[in-house]
């Protein structure tokens, strides 16, 4: 086919050529080629996109589905953009996607935190929301201190930028609102103000200001400011969830203590009593009544095994009622026990079975038989 004869390539809008390069200009320092080493492109993205467009894709079907697709992508775009703050996840999303159709990924920054920047002069908020975003942090911004109260308290950020001198409610008073209400009394507040008086910086900090920049301010020592803010408050709240699990432990240990303690003496005023053993048949634990009613003290029970409390019980014997008590879970019987003393005891015999950290445990509750 001759070359006049083949159709025209699709191509973008203007309209969307010109925002598209704008969003590249703006995310410029953060853009990576996702194409092959070798593989670049001569066209300049931020000059003209339709050649971008035309080498990227080389057949007529791909290059119209990809043209079509950055046109609804842009004017999604744009929508979202006129909504603020409320859809930023799907803004990014939408973003992403325009500038992989491209060639390229955008390669953000970790998540730092939230901001909250308050300036009665919207360039200032300019400035730093740009600034700031590019180095990770989300931002939210408002030109004046009743606005920053209400903003702080739904959107609870991790630090607050303030300016002083502001009408209506100033920075001070502001910082004084935010410090009375628990729910933001812990978020650090930086001053930023054009008053560079030692006076004006002592009443910033007797409001509860963490730190005080004056204007006109660099960059580079507002960011470091804030990032010093952002570590001590990561710190603190760290401390705070180590002590909270601290005070949780301390709890639960008490607890356990108190249950333990409420078992020892109910065991200790029950009649019966209870021997526990392990699986060789060895005593590891009695209660009160069962030292006393076969004459030993707790620490020479814990030597002996039910063999010995129980001269007539055999090895065979002891075997056989551990199989039954894993079958069943409890046997009763009974038997004859012998004290310190060689005096027999009659016994009627409740044994049980269960399991303490994967090993195998045997209670025994014993009850003296009344003889006629």
């Amino acid at each position: 086919m001759p070359e006049s004869s083949r159709p025209p390539l699709p191509r973008l809008s203007p309209t969307t050529s010109y925002y598209i390069r704008r969003l590249l200009h703006q995310n410029l320092d953060q853009l990576r080629s996702v194409l092959a080493s070798g593989a670049g492109l001569e066209a300049n993205p931020l000059s003209d996109l339709n050649e971008v467009m035309g080498s990227l894709y080389l057949e007529a079907d791909e290059l119209k589905e990809a043209v079509q697709s950055i046109e609804h992508l842009a004017t999604c775009h744009q929508a979202l953009a006129t909504q603020g703050g409320l859809h930023r996840q799907e803004l990014e999303q939408t973003q992403s996607e325009i500038f992989w159709l491209l060639g390229f990924r955008l390669d953000r920054p970790e998540h730092r935190g939230l901001l909250l920047l308050v300036d009665d002069q919207p360039e200032n908020l300019r400035l730093l929301s740009t600034t700031l975003s590019k180095q990770g942090y989300d931002i939210r911004s408002t030109v004046s201190g009743s606005m920053a109260i209400t903003a702080a308290k739904t959107a609870k950020p991790d630090l607050v930028l303030l300016d002083i001198m502001m009408p209506g409610m100033d920075g001070y008073e502001v910082c004084r609102e935010l410090k009375s209400q628990v729910e933001t009394a812990d978020i650090p507040i930086i001053f930023v103000s054009a008053i560079d008086d030692t006076f004006d910086k002592v009443k910033a900090f007797q409001a509860g200001g963490a730190d005080y920049i004056t204007k006109p301010f660099r960059i580079e020592e507002v960011a470091a400011r804030i990032e010093n803010q952002m570590q001590i408050r990561q710190l603190q709240q760290r401390l705070r969830g180590q002590n909270v699990r601290l005070e949780e432990e301390l709890q639960r240990i008490k607890t356990e203590q108190n249950q333990a303690e409420l078992m020892r003496l109910a065991m200790a005023q029950i009649g019966d009593y209870v021997l526990f053993c392990d699986d060789q048949a060895q005593v590891i634990h009695g209660n009160e009544p069962a030292c006393k009613h076969l004459g030993y003290s707790y620490s020479d029970l814990l030597t002996l095994s039910l063999y010995t409390i129980a001269p007539t019980l055999t090895p065979d014997q002891w075997s056989g009622y551990r199989q039954k008590l894993r079958d069943w879970g409890f046997i009763t019987l009974q038997m004859e026990h012998q004290s310190v003393t060689q005096q027999a005891i009659a016994v009627s015999l409740g044994m049980h079975y269960f399991k303490q950290n994967g090993q195998e445990r045997f209670c025994l509750v014993a009850r003296k038989l009344v003889t006629a």
